[in-house]
């Protein structure tokens, strides 16, 4: 990866100029040394030269001056002047007046000049001066530092490219190796090692980069942690909370919120909170309060209409500001359950003022109702007995016959008339007594009994039961037993056992009339089982069933789905009181729309530690 800013410079880049710099300086001190002590050794050198000229000069021109032989001393004089490196010749007479001979190149100004004096026999006949060009020495000098430059270049160049390479082996490849395991850290791989640099160095480096790899590795497995504990967190609320932007756009939510959408959150991304959850669209307003006014918004009850139930949830909705981003948390609170609590706490204290009342009523309802009952009994006997000498006496007194009562009572119906009665008056005593159930308790000891024999005996009782108003008879529903082969004896008090079964019984038949209109034959499947230490009976019918709020509501007191005056809504929620408070077992329902519905009653094998009470 290269890194590169607009100032940066490389380490090999400086190196390389910083080594031309020494070099160059190095090689201009070496040749101008060397150009000093040449140029000395040079000038040492062509002076011992003019004065070797000088001296065989002052020998060879001696005789010619002294014979006045012009011609000679021109010929001599001609022949050193031609002689490299003479450039001057000067020859004068004895007082250096007057110039026999002049020769001189008029192009050469550096030069070196020799002076000297022609002696013969002892006496200055002439004086003599010669001059020795440079020329050479300076060429010599040029080519020298010619040379010398060439050499230094190809030297820098060769020592630049040498150290370049040992730059890139022993600087630049440990540092690419560096660089490189910090981009595999950056890219999460903290077990990179820098097995390659190996220089002593960089070993500092490596050790420093090893514990760096270490302690990133660590504290990115400590936010790691930290994170997955967040999101465990968030997904173990049981409730939704939906994450959305300044524009209610969806940017996350926990596990809760992907059940109940039936989507991902990845699906979710992006999507207004509306779209996923179109019962929030009234609630719009309420998430733009919070955007704006950077409070909690609230709403405690919100009502939510299913396909087949009703259901209430609470609604939160908190602003929330994350890198320097507005948004909100919307959390949503399943609280039907909640509601249904508070209702049965309602229908709780209802009870307990009918309780209450029931209580000083009794006696009140029970002592005319009696009346009424045996009023009904005795008239019904006064007109019917032809035995009772009472009867018998008022009859003649009459001038009639009871015969001839009794027939008349019966061709007007009066006899159904006061059974009628009678049994009017049965069931508001049993509608009394239930009421009773929850306001008094009886001390029956629970006998242990089989589970078989009870469900035979109430189905021989309910095989009397029929209902003109609900038009079902209970002789014309089919009865399918699938009964355990041996014994199931459960501790129970078999009156109140019977009529829980019997209040199943016949809430089933009168929803089974249903079927029987659809040309379904109505029909009971009655299962009795052995599940551990629990003796279980299984009622199932093949009626229309019940929706999910019937059925979570069933077991309530008063609550029925049966037309006002048809029925009283305590018979399931008195059955439930018999089998879990005064049994320790349970009563539970299991029922969906158009396939029927199996009630589960199950009761403990083995004798409670102290002995139940019923009602």
């Amino acid at each position: 990866m290269n890194h590169k800013t607009g100032h940066s410079t490389s380490i090999s880049r400086n190196f390389s100029v910083s080594l031309v710099l020494v070099l160059v300086v190095v090689i201009a001190v070496t040749v101008a040394a060397h150009c000093l002590v040449f140029s000395h050794n040079e000038k040492t050198a062509l002076g011992r030269k003019a004065e070797e000229i000088l001296a065989n000069l002052q020998k060879s021109v001696e005789l010619p001056i002294w014979n006045f032989d012009r011609e000679a001393l021109e010929k001599i004089c001609d022949a050193y002047f031609l002689s490299d490196p003479v450039s001057e010749i000067v020859l004068t007479e004895g007082r250096g007046q007057d110039v026999i001979i002049q020769k001189k190149d008029p192009d050469e100004t550096d030069t070196i000049v020799r002076e000297g004096e022609v002696l013969h026999n002892g006496e200055t006949i002439a004086r003599i001066k010669i001059g020795l060009t440079r020329r050479h020495y300076r060429q010599r000098l040029e080519n020298l530092i010619l040379s010398y430059g060439v050499s230094g270049i190809l030297l820098i160049v060769i020592l630049v490219l040498i150290t370049g390479v040992l730059l890139r082996i022993f600087l630049k490849k440990p540092f690419e190796d560096v660089i490189l395991g910090i981009d595999r850290i950056a890219a999460g791989d903290f077990s990179h090692k820098l097995t390659r640099v190996r220089q002593a160095e960089f070993h500092p480096i490596v050790a420093r980069f090893e514990n760096m790899a270490k302690a990133l590795q660590e504290r990115e497995q400590s936010l790691k942690d930290a994170k997955n504990y967040i999101v465990d967190l968030f997904n173990a609320i049981d409730a939704i909370l939906v994450g959305v932007d300044d524009q209610g756009r969806i940017t996350h939510w926990n596990r809760r919120a992907d059940q109940v959408a039936g989507k991902s959150m990845v699906e979710a991304l992006g999507e207004h909170f509306t779209a996923v959850f179109p019962w929030l669209e009234d609630r719009q307003e309420m998430v733009a309060r919070a955007l704006a006014g950077g409070s909690l918004e609230k709403d405690l009850k919100f009502q939510v209409q299913g396909d087949d139930s009703l259901s209430y949830v609470s609604i939160a909705v908190a602003p929330l500001t994350a890198q320097g981003k507005q948004g909100a948390v919307i959390r949503i609170d399943d609280v039907t359950e909640r509601v249904r609590l508070e209702e049965m706490m309602i229908q709780t204290e209802k009870m307990l003022s009918v309780g209450g009342l029931a209580a000083g009523m009794a006696h009140e309802i029970n002592n005319p109702l009696a009346g009424m009952l045996q009023n009904a009994q005795v008239i019904e006997n006064r007109l019917s007995s032809e035995t009772m000498p009472a009867n018998l006496k008022a009859a003649q007194g009459q001038g009639i016959t009871i015969s001839a009562i009794t027939g008349y009572m019966t061709d007007r119906g009066i006899f159904a008339l006061l059974r009628s009665i009678r049994e009017a008056g049965g069931r508001a005593a049993r509608i009394v007594e239930n009421m009773l159930s929850f306001s008094r308790k009886s001390n029956s000891t629970l006998l242990v009994s089989d589970l078989r024999t009870i469900v035979d005996e109430t189905l021989e009782l309910a095989a009397n039961d029929y209902d003109l108003k609900q038009r079902y008879d209970f002789r014309q529903i089919e009865i399918r037993r699938q009964y355990c082969p041996v014994e199931v004896g459960v501790p129970c008090d078999t009156t109140k056992i019977q009529q829980v079964i019997l209040n199943i019984l016949k809430n089933g038949a009168q929803a089974m009339v249903e079927s029987r209109d659809a040309g379904m034959k109505p029909c009971f499947t009655i299962c009795i089982q052995k599940e551990q230490d629990m003796g279980v009976v299984q009622i199932q019918d093949n009626g229309p069933g019940m929706g999910e709020l019937v059925r979570k509501r069933i077991f309530e007191p008063f609550f029925t789905t049966k037309p006002i005056g048809i029925g009283t809504g305590l018979g399931l929620s008195v059955s439930y009181f018999i089998i879990v408070e005064n049994h320790g077992g349970t009563l539970d329902v299991d029922s969906t729309l158009g396939r029927g519905a199996r009630f589960t009653i199950r009761l403990p094998m083995n004798k409670p530690a102290k002995d139940s009470v019923c009602c």
